[in-house]
């Protein structure tokens, strides 16, 4: 007759803690090995949003100069880090350093091209310079990340309008009337291009507008005559 031996409990237990122990160390060699890898890169993060933090305190005191060294330590600390870059060349442009605002502005968008208020900032820097093509660009770019910033509409049509291209600057003013219908501006600038083409009715209809909703503007009612 052949008995059978099994093992004890005592030794199936032994064998269970031991599974256990080599998987939690394993764990904890992983959780190691990310706290290595990634570490550094998140306090370097946080870090230059102190920074920037800083910076944005500095530029509420009217301390221009010292915002910019505090994001300037932002992008030494994480050169990574595009809010460092973008309220840099608010202040850069503020300034009236336009190379510096637009060389910050550019690399915020290489960093983040999801930001829509960089590619505004940087549409207003080309369409102060004249240079409507880039402004148009850029301003499309605004209104493609954020559709309800009427001011894209307004900069984009003006820059369309300084190309020759009417009907498509007379299409931002229309939008920009209806996210906007109580603001007077819309109206008076599409109501202007109307009386340039000889559509009358349409301009009057549009500077009356403007009047109803700005009616202490003495220059809406010199416009509509």
């Amino acid at each position: 007759m052949i008995i059978l031996k099994y093992p004890s409990k005592r030794l199936y237990l032994k064998f269970y803690c031991d599974k256990v122990m080599k998987a939690i160390l394993k764990f904890n060699l992983l959780t190691v090995l990310i706290a290595v890898l990634f570490a550094p890169g998140l306090q370097a993060q946080s870090d230059a949003a102190k920074f920037v933090n800083s910076g944005i305190e500095s530029e509420k005191n009217g301390n221009d100069q010292e915002a910019i060294f505090y994001y300037s330590m932002a992008i030494q600390t994480n050169p990574s880090y595009a809010d460092a870059f973008y309220h840099r060349g608010i202040v850069y442009y503020r300034m009236n350093n336009v190379s510096g605002a637009l060389g910050d502005f550019n690399k915020a968008i290489q960093l983040n091209p999801k930001h829509a208020e960089t590619y505004f900032k940087r549409g207003m820097i080309y369409l102060d310079a004249k240079n409507y093509k880039n402004a148009v660009y850029d301003f499309t770019k605004v209104i493609e990340l954020d559709p309800t910033l009427v001011e894209a509409y307004y900069n984009r049509g003006y820059s369309y309008l300084q190309q020759k291209e009417v009907e498509k600057a007379i299409d931002d003013y229309s939008k920009a009337i209806e996210l906007e219908p109580s603001k007077p501006e819309a109206y008076l600038y599409r109501g202007n291009l109307y009386m340039q083409m000889e559509e009358y009715s349409k301009a009057i209809g549009d500077l009356t507008k403007a009047i109803e909703n700005d009616p202490g503007s003495g220059e809406l009612y010199t416009a509509r005559g």
